[in-house]
């Protein structure tokens, strides 16, 4: 893609790429006011007090399967397109097809206005075919961003958008979901070409075997990669057709720290309740935070074994003592931690000169 330094000759297109490059960044913007990181506005918990997805920013879902992720991601998207001030979301389907999410979305509520081509088409759904490439890019920038088609003619704007299987979208492109390098090659494509213009990405992605809802399947940079925030999502009470379930966001990695304000890593952040109607297969929820209160010296424990391999996924090698330092614990409370993580083949530590112990994540399969 095409990079330019130029933001007052720039095309809609080439605009996206004007941050970054071998050149010295320009603060002007930022001082102005004109341009900001800003805080997580999209998937509203239904008081209004809370939103989980940063704008401008990679966010992640991941979870095993069956386990409401999805639709989460589809609750985000038909949040944003029932705003007053229309708003596109684009859903970029790697593992279902067009009838499951068209069914999805009308059993959340939406309509003809929302999902024809004939209409606004606010909500679009994506199966792409192959790699994500220039092509790919101008089509969003016409379609999504000011540009001639599906009603795109600058009252709409597209604010959220899905990519549901990681995995797959990464094989799609010949790249290994295990391999760090060829994780950040994923995430230099269309995830945060998107972010770029300051869409709020949400990546859909499976856990390990086993179903730890602590880090996502493969490399550990799916994790640490994460410029938003990221959450395992945990099953309560499975959902289907004609049921009630109910499912827990916890908290994995805040890249901005206006959620961990709510609750820190590792802690459930919000609660979710899908009802889905037996009899006209309509689905409602509640999103709703979670409850303040300590969750007692077994969650503690939990809270403080999560916030240990966080500390490690994010900087492999570490030191106990820089452990303690980040996770806020002594070492009689590390020490359990670190070797449940081990037991659990979650991370390995090695011993260095002068008896340094450092601690690494071994890559899930």
């Amino acid at each position: 893609m095409t990079t330019t330094t130029d933001e007052t000759t720039a095309g809609p297109y080439e605009r996206q790429t004007a941050w970054g490059g071998w050149t010295g960044e320009n603060f002007g913007p930022l001082i102005r006011g004109e341009r900001s990181a800003a805080p997580p506005t999209v998937l509203t918990t239904d008081d209004g007090a809370a939103s989980l997805f940063y704008p401008g920013s990679v966010n992640m879902l991941f979870s095993p399967a069956g386990s409401c992720k999805t639709w989460l991601s589809q609750i985000a998207c038909a949040q944003q397109v029932a705003r007053p001030i229309y708003n596109n979301a684009l859903f970029f389907d790697y593992e279902d097809g067009p009838d499951v999410a068209f069914e999805r979305m009308a059993q959340l509520g939406l309509g003809y206005s929302e999902l024809s081509a004939d209409a606004n088409m606010l909500f679009q759904y994506v199966t792409p075919d192959g790699p994500f490439d220039d092509a790919a890019g101008e089509w969003i920038m016409r379609a999504h961003f000011g540009g001639d088609e599906y009603g795109s003619d600058g009252d709409y704007w597209m604010t959220t958008a899905v990519i549901d299987g990681v995995t797959a979208a990464m094989s799609m492109q010949g790249l290994d979901p295990n391999v760090g390098v060829d994780y950040e090659q994923f995430l230099n494509g269309l995830p945060r070409f998107l972010a770029r213009l300051g869409v709020a990405v949400i990546l859909c992605d499976h856990t390990g075997l086993g179903g730890d809802v602590r880090r996502p399947i493969g490399s550990e940079r799916k994790l640490s990669g994460i410029d938003g925030a990221a959450y395992g999502i945990e099953t309560v009470v499975p959902f289907g057709r004609g049921r009630t379930g109910r499912a827990r966001s916890r908290l994995r990695r805040d890249k901005h720290g206006h959620i961990a304000r709510l609750a820190p890593v590792g802690k459930t952040v919000a609660e979710i309740e899908l009802r889905s109607d037996a009899d006209t297969g309509a689905v409602t929820y509640s999103l709703t935070l979670a409850g303040r209160a300590s969750g007692g010296e077994v969650d503690d424990v939990e809270a403080l074994t999560d916030r240990t391999l966080t500390a490690i996924l994010d900087r492999p090698g570490i030191s106990k003592r820089e452990l303690r330092e980040m996770v806020g614990g002594n070492a009689a409370a590390i020490d359990p931690a670190i070797e449940q993580l081990v037991g659990e083949e979650l991370i390995r530590v090695e011993i260095g000169e002068r008896g340094r112990l450092s601690h690494y994540p071994i890559e899930t399969a």
